[in-house]
């Protein structure tokens, strides 16, 4: 379409503009010429023929020009004479099919002006000059149109044809689908096509189809297009795109490629460039079908075993899948308790193999025929005379799956009915008797025997029981117990024992029987009536019996005495015997009456003892007194013999017989503890002395009283008092303990003039014989004829000038210092003793310093008191204890494992050693306890959590020697 000013400028005036289609141009033409005076003719007027002032077309016919040129039409005016200016009108107008278009021309219309002229001696000529556009459309090859000329009246118009040649090729295409990539189940694409530019013709493509991967038909992968008179795409002139063609997807239900293509072709036609075609690639939506397997049921031997393999859906192409037997049943099989299979044996059972299976391709979505979607494997199984575990199974596996994948059920297993007879079941030996032996036990053996063997375990139960006739008693007589033999496949022999117990005892032949049942095997006919009878054969002679010497502690509450009384063998009936006891004699005697202290040792056994039928011991029980007495070991005798009332003295032989019973004494003598007491010179003091613990008999002592210092006093002189040499001292037998007795006669104190102290006598002594101790007792004689009275020391008041005294304790053996102050330069005795006995003991002496100060060290080991003494005068007594030394060593040896040492100062041998390990929280746990060796020391390797562990190890003290329990440093050993 151009514009107005185009034709303005082209044509040098401003036309009348006509728009519309082609057949209303022309009317529009026609009237537009009548409305301006021109009658419309066809004239073709010659100028040699004009009068003046005609305006006459120059040249005839049509005119022809190619697209972009200008269409000429000469006009002349006649002259001769005056001429007035002439104004002719043009018009474009559609001419015969095909026509142009508007847009063909540079203008519709227009004019020309022949100028005035006084006196035109020759003819006017001008020129209508109409552009045509040159367009790149595809047009028709000559598109026609009419001009008419319009001239002054009273001329006619003039009408002049014209053609104009397309000079431009035909435009290209391309198809267009609407959804290469459809989904199977898509009903159709849509197909169209797309012009490169507009044409000016009506466009018609017509389209076909080529099958690639993808098949075309009805139940193929989509249906082609119509050959015989094939669907066209129509593009209308002036457009671009085409309606659309469809083409039908067929949605089957066979596996495929994944993607399947066929390809839409567009034909030539006179009015395109050229041929176009587009590709449909078909996406498959079928899931990869699955191979299962299944057997079809269980075959008799024999028979084929009928494995179905299964295809879930139809393929395109060839599936395959390899398979192969095994022995036994497959995963797929569930087994049952209460009913199980036996495993079938390649070679044995049935024919083992392998190989494929192959499903036919299907041919369209309609072909589901058995070939493509059901195979069969079978599998020969073998007949054989042997029964077996019904029934047996085997298994086919499928494997190595092409197109297709495996199933869940790619295992199936088959099973193979027996019909084979089960073995019979024999009971041996047939003479079934033995004779019973004196001791122990002898076994007894049976055999179980099967006919033939069999395939499958066969179980046979037995039974032993007490028989009918004489029965034996089960564990005195037999032993035996339920049990069941286990034939495997291809055994025929079992054996199972009888224990027969041997005794002494006479007896009667007893029987026991024993019981046969098969549960998957038939009996022989003796064993199918019952119980098989077998009996033992007594060869036994009456026995004789014995006792024996018996010993035994008294004990503090009482004992009950056991006197085991032996047959040489069992009775079969029970076996009496009376039992009389009698008390033995002198001091070593027990007895069984008196009122004093320990004179009822044991009251009278029992009056019989029994022996059950088949035993070969009793027992006499009798009661033991038990006291805290000392009496020495006593005895009495017991006498056992057959009793005559029940018949014992008939299966039992022998005489009475007598047994010594033995009581041993666990209780301490009695000791004795000297009372300590004081006297003044010239007084006669009766020594007494405290029972402690009570005898059943005299026991004596022997004591003397000596000078000797008491927790650092003065010993009395020999002269201070009568000695009165070694004092017998008999504790009369009963005496209670805790009675008091006087020890000899009394002593007599010396009265001086001397001034003495406070001076002491050590009263002391030792048992006699079976005695106990003498603990030592202390009289102590006062200080008089104004001699030193004493103070908190051994009898000294010492005033300002006492000497004080201080000494720390420490851990582990080794040196401690004693310090302390007197008067200036003054000498200072040091004496000491074990806290755990004795009498201090001079130590050692040193001189203080110009202020009073002294020190000693002393290297101790135990526990010690210490007191100094300076000008006659005591300190008080300090005492040192010693905090037990410990070390603790741990390493690792091993995982899990962890080795201590323990050390102690000083030497704590045989005393208590713990070894602990942190548990948290506060907890402390015992691994290890035990007790030092002779060196003081303990080692041992126990376990132990890996990673870092918290010990500690802690050794008993001796809290009586000074000697507190200690504690070792913690170690943090790391276990591997």
């Amino acid at each position: 379409m151009r514009s107005s000013t185009a034709h303005a400028a082209t044509s040098g005036s401003v036309p009348f503009m006509l728009r519309g289609p082609k057949s209303v141009r022309r009317i529009l033409a026609v009237a537009v010429a009548g409305a301006i005076g021109f009658t419309p003719a066809v004239i073709n007027s010659s100028p040699a023929y004009a009068a003046v002032g005609d305006i006459t077309r120059v040249g005839t016919g049509a005119i022809e020009v190619t697209e972009g040129g200008r269409i000429d039409i000469r006009l002349s005016r006649a002259g001769g004479g005056p001429l007035d200016e002439a104004e002719v009108t043009w018009a474009v107008a559609d001419g015969l099919d095909p026509t142009i278009d508007e847009d063909d021309v540079v203008a519709m219309s227009g004019s020309v002006i022949f100028p005035a002229a006084a006196n035109a001696t020759s003819a006017q000529n001008q020129t209508v000059s109409i552009g045509t556009v040159n367009d790149t459309m595809d047009e028709q090859d000559l598109e026609n149109l009419e001009i008419t000329l319009t001239l002054p009246s009273p001329q006619s118009p003039i009408t002049v044809n014209a053609s104009i040649r397309d000079n431009d090729a035909p435009p290209a295409y391309r198809l267009v689908v609407d959804d290469a990539n459809p989904d199977e189940s898509a009903p159709s694409v849509m197909v169209s096509a797309t012009l490169s530019a507009p044409s000016g013709k009506d466009i018609e493509i017509p389209l076909s189809t080529q099958a690639g991967t993808a098949k075309a038909g009805a139940n193929q992968d989509f249906v082609a297009l119509d050959t015989v008179t094939p669907p066209v795409l129509t593009i209308l002139a002036g457009a671009l795109d085409s309606d659309e063609v469809p083409v039908t997807i067929n949605n089957d239900d066979v596996f495929e490629e994944p993607v399947q293509s066929f390809t839409v072709r567009g034909g030539t036609s006179p009015t395109v460039t050229g041929t176009q075609s587009a590709t449909v690639n078909i996406h498959d939506n079928e899931d990869q079908p699955e191979i299962d397997v299944v057997a079809a049921g269980a075959a008799n031997e024999g028979d084929e075993i009928d494995f179905r393999v299964h295809l879930s859906g139809a393929s395109e192409r060839p599936v395959t899948a390899a398979w192969h037997t095994d022995d036994g049943p497959g995963a797929d099989y569930e087994a049952d308790p209460l009913s199980p299979h036996g495993r079938a044996v390649a070679g044995q059972d049935y024919t083992g193999g392998n190989g494929t299976v192959t499903f036919r391709a299907a041919t369209a979505s309609d072909d589901t025929t058995e070939g493509n979607e059901l195979q069969h494997v079978k599998v020969r199984s073998t007949r054989d005379t042997i029964d077996e575990l019904n029934p047996e199974d085997m298994h086919l596996t499928l494997s190595n799956p092409t197109i297709g994948k495996l199933a869940e059920d790619f295992v199936a297993t088959g099973s193979i009915t027996d019909t084979n007879v089960p073995p019979e079941v024999r009971l041996l030996p047939t003479t079934r008797s033995a004779t019973e032996g004196n001791s122990g036990v002898k076994a007894q053996t049976f055999t179980v025997r099967l006919d033939k063997p069999s395939g499958q375990k066969v179980k046979v139960q037995y039974a032993v029981t007490a028989g009918q006739t004489n029965p034996a008693t089960p564990g005195s007589d037999f032993i035996s117990r339920p049990g069941t033999l286990i034939f495997q496949p291809g055994e025929t022999e079992k054996t199972f024992t009888v224990d027969i117990v041997g005794d002494s005892a006479l007896e009667t032949d007893e029987t026991f029987e024993v019981e046969i049942l098969a549960a998957n095997a038939t009996l022989a006919t003796d064993l199918n009536t019952g119980p098989v009878p077998f009996t033992i054969r007594n060869d036994d002679s009456a026995p004789s019996f014995s006792v024996a010497p018996l010993v035994l502690k008294e004990g503090n509450e009482g004992t009950v005495a056991v006197l085991p009384v032996k047959l040489s063998g069992a009775t079969a009936a029970n076996a009496t015997f009376n039992v009389t006891a009698a008390a033995g004699t002198g001091q070593g005697g027990a007895t069984d009456a008196g009122a004093n202290p320990g004179d009822i040792d044991y009251v009278d056994p029992t009056a019989t003892v029994i022996i059950p039928a088949g035993q070969t011991t009793g027992f006499a029980y009798f009661l033991v007194n038990g006291d805290d007495v000392f009496e020495g070991d006593e005895s009495l005798s017991v006498e056992v013999a057959t009793d005559t009332v029940s018949g014992t003295d008939l299966i039992v032989t022998g005489t009475p017989k007598t047994a010594k019973v033995t009581i041993t004494d666990d209780d301490p003598a009695p000791s004795v503890r000297i009372n300590s007491d004081e006297a003044d010179e010239g007084d006669s003091v009766q020594l007494t002395a405290t029972t402690m613990g009570v005898a059943q008999h005299d026991v004596s002592y022997n004591v003397t009283a000596r000078g000797g210092s008491a927790n650092g006093s003065a010993a009395a002189a020999a002269d201070d008092f009568s000695d009165p040499g070694t004092i017998g001292l008999t504790i009369d037998g009963g005496t209670l303990s805790g009675s008091t007795v006087n020890v000899g006669d009394p002593i007599d104190i010396t009265d001086d003039e001397r001034p003495e102290p406070a001076e002491t006598v050590l009263v002391s002594g030792s048992a006699f014989g079976t005695a106990g101790k003498v603990e030592q007792g202390v009289l102590t004689i006062a200080a008089n004829d104004d001699g030193d009275q004493g103070g908190e020391g051994p009898g000294e008041e010492p005033g300002d000038n006492r000497p004080t005294i201080s000494a720390p304790g420490r851990t582990g053996a080794g040196p401690v210092t004693i310090t302390g102050r007197v008067a200036p330069d003054a000498t200072v005795e040091l004496w000491g003793a074990p806290i755990g006995g004795g009498e201090l003991a001079w130590i050692a002496n040193t001189k203080a310093t110009a202020t009073g100060n002294y020190s000693f060290t002393r290297t101790i080991s135990q526990g010690m008191r210490f007191v100094a003494q300076s000008q006659e005068v005591n300190s008080n007594e300090v005492r040192v204890t010693i905090t037990q030394g410990v070390t603790l060593t741990a390493s690792s040896p091993r995982a899990d494992h962890v080795t201590v040492l323990v050390k102690s100062s000083p030497n704590a041998a045989g005393r208590k050693v713990v070894v602990q390990r942190w548990t948290g929280p506060n907890t402390w746990t015992n691994i290890l306890v035990s007790r030092a060796n002779v060196n003081g020391a303990y080692t041992a390797t126990t376990t132990a959590p890996s990673g870092t562990i918290a010990l500690r190890a802690w050794v008993e003290g001796v809290p009586s020697q000074g000697i507190n329990t200690g504690y070792s440093a913690i170690v943090r050993p790391v276990i591997k």
